[in-house]
């Protein structure tokens, strides 16, 4: 399967798809001053779930009315509202950046920080920046006068002693039901992988009669290979829907910079969805048609025994929460060579531990306290940006596995359930029980080939790394670190895996240094 050419010619710089706006609050003489727009609602205001007062897809919105501020975010907090508490007033805006660039405070976040660095996701409504919170699930933010309220909470469901027969049965229909409450409207543009959760809202869309438009998958960089766009172009084919392959963003680095700025410094991910974004963007603005994207976001976490482990299921049913929280820290890898020696000590692997620990507690009375605890941190803040923050502004975006019957049925099954042969059985029945026609088609694995990168996409890495560390001068990492492990990467053909290793989290901590005190 060849990847197809990309209709558009990305810039190598290329701009901001959207513009996110900012609200500022201040006391003078005793009485509120606003700037910015007074109503602001971003993602999709649709209640599709019947059964719950507010929207379940990523959705969230501000009123200012001169007098009080209300905020608000979906059921489960997916689209992020930023906001600071000033000495005279608060501001909000669903970018880091722009309330960043509005004159909020950039001091570090010594232990959000740590844990993101030892995890790849920040935890409970941690940012990066001490005095920058995140409106929480299901939340309510009030301003009036001067002071502030901030509410929000938590899915709280109790186990249901299903079979595993019945449980697959009961997953089809509500699933089936999820996705027939979230309407298409114009051009449908479905996301494809190899794996399950596109494959099952694919599939469902197709049983529906209302088979999407076009598939989108995006494959590796040059030279590495996966099953993702082999096995997603069979389930395409045979589905008689228009099937495209792109490549991942070349050059990388720029897609690295654009993203750490769409994704509020939230993780390291995502960089190769610049990409899809382009041609989302190509689409939105080459025809009449809205756009429709349907998003398989938490399908893996709820539906799949991933990232839980009998050892950490252990750990938090004996209530130890810091020998669970060091449990699910990375080691250190580069982080004492790579970081500033001040700012190692002060990001600890101690301080990690600590704020890692207070928010697993959060979730100890949960039904299944590791999946609250995954979905509400990892997913909610990693992959719950590219529908909400990446897709949100170029399309109406639909997320079936967050449908409040969904959430709530699949929160609620006895890990028994879940567990089997492999960590995917029970989402693999499911989705070939009701898809029969399809079940012959395997999943893509995740084993990745990884052979040395073509030399003019390395040599691309290489250039843009440089030329960003001798442009900015970082007060976060040590040039050192990155200016020897590059000038060796361009006389050692085989030292390039050292530098792709550490490319994500180097342009972190570089893009990072550009918005710190």
């Amino acid at each position: 399967m060849e990847t197809t050419s990309l209709p558009f010619h990305p810039n190598h710089n290329p701009p901001p798809l959207y513009q996110w706006p900012v609200l500022r609050i201040r006391m003078v003489n005793g009485a509120p001053v606003a700037t910015g727009p007074s109503h602001a609602a971003f993602g999709n205001p649709r209640r599709a779930s019947p059964s719950v007062d507010v929207p379940t897809d990523p959705w969230a919105e501000w009123t200012w009315d001169s007098t009080r501020l209300i905020a608000r975010t979906d059921r489960y907090g997916f689209s992020p509202l930023f906001y600071q508490i000033d000495p005279d007033g608060i501001r909000i805006s669903p970018s880091l950046i722009t309330l960043l660039e509005s004159g909020a405070s950039k001091d570090i976040d010594d232990a959000g920080l740590a844990v993101m660095l030892r995890t790849g996701f920040l935890v409970g409504e941690d940012t990066a920046f001490r005095n920058i919170r995140i409106v929480p699930p299901h939340g309510v933010l009030t301003w009036e006068g001067g002071k502030t309220d901030v509410r929000g909470s938590l899915v709280t469901v109790q186990q249901e002693p299903y079979t595993r027969t019945s449980a697959v049965d009961a997953y089809i229909e509500r699933f089936r039901e999820a996705v027939r409450r979230r309407p298409s409207d114009g051009m449908t543009i479905l996301p494809l992988s190899g794996g399950r959760d596109s494959r099952h809202i694919f599939l469902e869309l197709c049983a529906q009669g209302r088979a999407p438009d076009i598939a989108v998958t995006i494959g590796p960089p040059p030279a590495y290979h996966t099953e993702e766009v082999i096995r997603a172009h069979q389930v395409a084919v045979a589905a008689g829907v228009q099937h495209l392959a792109f490549r991942a963003p070349d050059p990388q680095w720029p897609a690295e910079n654009k993203t750490r700025v769409d994704t509020h410094f939230a993780t390291t991910d995502h960089w190769w969805l610049q990409t899809l974004l382009g041609y989302l963007d190509f689409m939105r603005r080459s025809q009449p048609l809205p756009l429709t994207v349907y998003e398989g976001v938490a399908g893996d976490v709820l539906s799949t025994f991933i990232r839980k482990t009998p050892e950490r299921e252990r750990l938090y049913a004996e209530g130890k929460f810091e020998p669970l929280a060091e449990v699910m820290l990375d080691d250190e890898g580069y982080l004492p060579r790579m970081l500033r020696p001040e700012l190692y000590r002060r990001l600890s692997r101690e301080a990690a531990r600590v704020r890692l620990a207070e928010e697993l507690a959060r979730h100890a009375n949960q039904a299944h306290p590791l999946a609250s605890f995954i979905v509400y941190n990892r997913t909610r803040r990693v992959t719950g940006l590219p529908p909400s923050s990446l897709m949100g502004p170029l399309a109406t975006v639909w997320c079936p596995y967050l449908d409040a019957d969904v959430f709530d049925f699949l929160m609620s099954l006895p890990p028994s359930i879940l567990v089997g042969q492999t960590i995917q059985e029970f989402h693999d029945t499911a989705i070939k029980k009701a898809y029969p026609k399809f079940a012959d088609i395997p999943f893509a694995s995740k084993n990745v080939s990884k052979k040395r990168l073509a030399p003019l996409y390395q040599m691309k890495l290489i250039r843009d790394m440089t030329a960003d560390l001798m442009q900015h001068k970082p007060n976060l990492i040590k040039p050192a670190f990155l200016y020897a492990r590059l000038a060796r990467a361009t006389i050692d053909v085989g030292y390039w895996k050292e530098v792709y290793k550490i490319s994500s989290l180097s342009n972190y901590l570089l893009q990072l240094s550009r918005y710190t005190a």
